[in-house]
């Protein structure tokens, strides 16, 4: 790279400052940013840091206001590929469906109602302390910048119309050329404005991880998927900088509004230490840049966009995008100069290591050779990669995405054989010659598997954080809210917490570190559906009518033909159009509230009065409601907003917005729930009265009624068991845990019950790990594979909660 003298550079810089608009990519630019300390306003940078260096000092605000501990460090001698260690940003784990869930639909009014939309409760400093007192040391935030955005058009008399909502930002583009009456034209300086309560939001969040000493990252994560604009004009290879708004009106604002939001994000975080890392975008910059814009919902399914399915363009407009990342950070100043950047990978519709059988554009991913890092002028003024790769890793993807048996590309609920090891390996190692060896740093920032009922997770987990930190990789776990309890500070899947601590030797003190420990923890694996041992229960409470889950495009556009008088049609949060059922004929000694956009259906009634609560649901008889998973959880209190619709929201504690579903039971995968009365879970339904019931079948599976029942009594009222009952005493089970550890291949015998006719139910928890079966008076627990997990025996009396740890 050749060398410019600081005269020259200076000169540089200054024509940079005077550019306006969007013309602020390209090499120029690049090399203009690169300029020297004197210039660039640095408040803390150390030029002989080390990794251990603390980025924290005494409270104090931000210059924004915001409460803060972090320091300002920036250590401009460290490489990113020096930060990809055990020691420095670790093990990672993802703020997943949260901050970046998308308000296109503008149904929601404020941030927090946003950020609890996907049944997750607010963050604060207690879900950091929990991750960071269990091995996690960087937590990734993604963020859909876009809600509550402002378009801010200058027009001719000096006034400013203020535009808000998606559509309303779209008719003011397609205003360009085609004049609408009502509706002013987007212009060459329009600007698209941050909402301050939001960028007040992630800065208080952020500061969350950087108290505790965290690393941080934070992009534009989707965002209503608004990136489709690039790609919906046919494009001659011009400079995206040197896009002709008359001519491509829509390509213009995209890269506008992209420009505005990182010139607008680096100015206000600029002042961070090295701990805090921009990331330029999530999974966009693929073939997602053709996605249909107006409704990208539709993802690959039906895209609208002009960019050949070759690649070519595709990859030639990813990179200039990630140089237009990288020159507009490094030109804001401050810390900035030196600030570790995490560069968008590419594919087919992701960010990932090589292509795919049946993809839609020809690609290998970042290994394509049409794939390259941007220029970064920080590596000139320190001779160090200031840059990381970003990859998402899900691989198999029918294990890692695939969250039932009816996904149409295939289910898989097991992994952990020698040769998924060997294909996890062989993967990873793909990427060190490019990144690694040329000295950048490679975060994985997805992977997992995104669902705790399969077999294999903390066995995948293991592999990919030892092989990842072998490699000099960063894994970051993404959590869709469902592994780690983010209002109490403590993994609700122990066994995926205990993945993270054993990296670091970690070992919770049951009295010092009680507010870490799950009173009642949860275990990944494939999960029996727990039917009640009375399958004809007395029903205490009825609701009748329809829920349909919303379709897909397809299913929609045949809904809207065949059932025009039943369907429901809504604006969904990714902008597209969708349909589903929702009409209540009968609710009796019960409420019922089916979500606006048809995701589920929640019920509630006097929990109080039933001793052993259960479900039964019916679905429709068609064959898709037949075969259909039906997915059971918890959610707290519902609030009526100011339009009437009831949306779920937690009013009261710690707990808002919570939803614990952890069960999908799916009928491929011989979990029968159909004709079946499941067993709930009265704890939780005293915190959480809300019985939350759906599908993730989305081809138009609908449920027509669902039964609330009480157990512990026969259809007719009589005591189940012919037990009379007894107002004055109450026969309560005891709950006694016992801890044993069973060697590989050989067994251990514990007494159960006082003789064998005694009824009684056996559950193992994880039976990759070890089985468990009666024999007399005894359970029979036999280990398989080194792990742990929990073996449940439920007689008439007792219930024994017996830990089972398996050695070698």
């Amino acid at each position: 790279m050749r060398k410019y003298g600081k005269k020259l550079l200076g000169l540089l810089l200054a024509a940079s400052l005077l550019v306006t608009g969007v013309n602020v990519s390209g090499v120029n630019s690049s090399k203009a940013s690169a300029a020297d300390d004197s210039q660039r306003n640095n408040t803390n940078v150390v030029k002989d840091g080390k990794l251990s260096d603390s980025n924290l000092t005494t409270e104090h605000l931000s210059a924004n206001g915001i409460k803060t501990k972090d320091n300002g460090l920036m250590r401009a001698n460290i490489s990113s590929k020096e930060f990809m260690t055990k020691d420095g940003m670790g093990l990672g784990w993802n703020l997943g469906n949260q901050l970046e869930e998308s308000n296109v639909s503008g149904y929601r009014k404020t941030v927090e109602e946003c950020e609890t939309n996907a049944g997750n409760p607010v963050a604060t400093q207690k879900t950091f302390d929990g991750l960071k007192k269990t091995g996690v040391n960087t937590v990734r935030v993604p963020v859909a910048w876009s809600n509550f955005l402002t378009m801010e058009i200058p027009k001719e008399d000096g006034t400013v119309e203020k535009v808000t909502g998606a559509n309303n930002m779209y008719k003011a583009v397609d205003a360009i050329n085609t004049p609408m009456e009502g509706v002013t034209p987007a212009t060459e300086d329009t600007y698209y404005r941050i909402s301050t309560e939001l960028m007040d939001r992630i800065e208080t969040v952020i500061n969350y991880g950087l108290n505790d000493g965290m690393y941080i990252i934070f992009n534009i994560h989707w965002d209503g998927g608004w990136w489709g604009m690039f790609g919906a004009e046919e494009w001659d290879g011009t400079p995206l900088a040197q896009t002709d708004m008359k001519k491509n009106p829509i390509r213009y604002q995209a890269y506008k509004k992209y420009t505005d939001i990182w010139k607008q994000l680096s100015e206000r975080f600029k002042e961070y230490s090295d701990h805090v890392i921009f990331e330029g975008a999530n999974e966009e910059l693929s073939g997602r840049l053709n996605d249909d814009f107006r409704d990208p919902s539709k993802a690959q399914n039906d895209q609208t966009g002009k960019l050949p399915k070759d690649g070519d363009q595709i990859y030639q407009m990813v990179n200039e995008i990630n140089q237009t990342f990288v020159d507009i950070v490094r030109a804001s100043g401050g810390n900035n100069t030196y600030r570790q950047l995490l560069i968008p990978g590419t594919g087919n519709e992701s960010c990932v290591i090589g292509g795919y059988e049946g993809d839609t554009y020809v690609n290998d991913g970042v290994m394509d050779e049409r794939f390259h890092m941007p220029n970064d002028p920080a590596e000139e003024l320190t001779g160090k990669k200031k840059m990381s790769i970003s990859v998402h890793y899900y691989d198999p993807t029918v294990y890692g995405i695939s969250a039932t048996a009816t996904t149409p590309w295939g289910y898989q609920d097991t992994w952990g054989t020698e040769q998924d090891k060997k294909d996890m390996d062989n993967n990873l190692s793909r990427l060190v010659p490019k990144f690694s060896d040329q000295g950048y740093g490679v975060i994985l920032g997805e992977c997992g598997c995104v669902k705790g009922y399969k077999d294999g997770v903390t066995d995948y987990a293991d592999t990919i954080f030892k092989l990842a930190l072998e490699k000099g990789m960063c894994p970051v776990w993404w959590d869709e809210g469902h592994y780690y309890d983010r209002s109490k500070g403590y993994w609700s899947y122990v066994d995926l917490g205990e993945s993270f601590m054993k990296v670091y030797g970690i070992t919770l003190d049951p009295v010092a570190d009680k507010e870490f420990i799950n009173p009642k923890p949860f275990y990944t694996g494939i999960k029996s559906v727990p039917y009640t041992e009375n399958q004809s229960p007395k029903v205490v409470a009825t609701w009748e009518g329809e829920f349909m889950r919303h379709t897909n495009a397809k299913n929609s556009e045949l809904l809207l033909q065949t059932r025009p008088d039943d369907v429901t049609q809504f604006v969904n949060d990714n902008g597209g159009i969708e349909i589903g059922i929702k009409k209540t004929t009968k609710e009796d000694n019960l409420k019922a509230v089916i979500d606006q956009v048809c995701w589920n259906i929640s019920v509630t009634t006097d929990w109080t009065k039933i001793k052993e609560p259960c479900v039964r649901v019916y679905p429709m008889d068609n064959d898709i409601s037949n075969s259909a998973d039906l997915q059971l959880g918890y959610i707290g209190a519902y609030k009526a907003t100011d339009t009437g619709v009831l949306n779920g929201k937690h009013e009261v504690g710690d707990m808002k917005g919570i939803v614990k579903y952890d069960v999908d039971y799916m009928p491929d995968c011989n979990q029968i729930w159909k004709d079946k009365y499941v067993q709930l879970d009265k704890e939780a339904l005293t915190v959480l009265p809300w019985l939350w019931v759906t599908t993730n079948t989305y081809s138009g599976a609908s449920y027509v009624k669902i039964e609330i029942c009480d157990a512990a009594y026969n259809a007719d009222g009589s005591v189940y068991g012919g037990q009379q009952a007894n107002n004055n005493t109450t026969t309560k089970a005891t709950v006694k845990k016992v801890t044993k550890s069973v060697k590989v291949k050989k067994s251990v015998k514990i007494k159960v019950r006082s003789n064998k006719t005694e009824k009684a139910t056996v559950k193992v928890a994880k039976k990759s790990i070890a089985t468990a079966s009666l024999s007399g008076n005894n359970v029979v627990i036999k280990g398989k594979k080194k792990g742990t997990t929990v073996v449940t025996v439920t007689t008439k009396k007792k219930i024994y909660k017996i830990t089972v740890k398996v050695k070698k």
